[in-house]
């Protein structure tokens, strides 16, 4: 019996072969739409298995966004086992609450749309997947949550899997993953499955992880930027000032030079032009300063 009521369908390895024995064999796939054979029938890989985990890590490895990485899987998935991503559901540390975006496009709009949030304790498939760390498998008729049974049904899925999506043994969320046929899921599918979370789960963490260091970048480069425009202001009223009161001044020091040359006797004169030339020395400094700490042109052009 599964924990709210219903029986419960356990995955048997003489339920039907899985993606992974099939290839094994020789047989084909079963597709979302029906079955696609394999057009060329040469041996498979020796390790089928470990393939997929390999193409898998190395997809979603080259992704540095939490939206890569939930595509990029439900991508792969769909392709190595011919089953989709319903919904991809990230835990909120905080609060544990499921969260899953209904805009990602490899997964099923009807079902993320229809639950966007699951909270702790709202789903027992869910609960189970989360608390053993494990892969749990339901027939989609016996699931106990009338919206995840719904949306599943709704797009002809039949059977149902939970992939607790782990990273470092710690919980980051959880895939619901659905077959359109009655054939179960192998125990090599669902030991690869788990596996899968877990390669996924390191991934959103590295995701995450780089989101937040270009997040702390680009505040950074906003702070610096922020310092420059401060310096840049400092700086043109410095300019202002050494323009114009400075330049007052001066012109004040030149005025009252002209008025005492007509007070002094002639001999005096050669002291008094030599006096004009020390001021005309340090206009000349002052405008050179003032144009190094504020380019003219700049405020010509308009960047200021």
């Amino acid at each position: 019996m599964r924990p709210d009521g219903g029986p419960r369908r356990e995955a048997r390895g003489g339920d039907g072969p899985g993606l992974l024995e099939r290839l094994h064999s020789g047989g084909g796939r079963e597709g979302v739409c029906g079955p696609i054979m394999s057009e060329q029938h040469t041996s498979p890989p020796i390790d089928a298995h470990g393939q997929v985990l390999h193409d898998l890590a190395v997809a979603v490895g080259r992704a540095h966004k939490v939206g890569e990485v939930i595509r990029t899987a439900a991508a792969e998935i769909r392709l190595a086992f011919g089953v989709r991503i319903a919904g991809l559901y990230l835990r909120d540390p905080s609060s544990g609450i499921l969260t899953a975006d209904p805009n990602y496009e490899e997964l099923s709009p009807i079902f993320a749309a229809a639950l966007p949030t699951i909270r702790p304790g709202e789903s027992l498939l869910i609960e189970e997947a989360m608390t053993s760390k494990k892969v749990v498998i339901w027939p989609v008729e016996a699931i106990g949550h009338p919206v995840i049974r719904a949306g599943l049904e709704a797009e002809g899925f039949r059977i149902g899997v939970c992939v607790p999506v782990l990273s470092k043994a710690e919980i980051q969320g959880v895939a619901l993953i659905a077959r359109r046929t009655d054939v179960p899921f192998s125990p090599l599918e669902l030991h690869t499955l788990g596996a899968i979370g877990s390669i996924i789960g390191v991934a959103i963490e590295n995701a995450k992880l780089y989101e937040e260091l270009v997040s702390h970048r680009d505040q950074l480069r906003a702070l610096a930027a922020a310092v420059q425009q401060t310096r840049e202001a400092e700086a043109r009223r410095i300019a202002r000032d050494l323009h114009d009161v400075s330049g007052q001044l001066l012109a004040a020091v030149h005025f009252s030079l002209e008025e005492l040359a007509e007070a002094v006797p002639l001999q005096a004169q050669e002291h008094l032009e030599a006096v004009r030339a020390q001021l005309r020395q340090a206009e000349e400094h002052l405008r050179r300063l003032s144009h190094e700490l504020r380019s003219p042109i700049l405020d010509d052009l308009g960047l200021k």
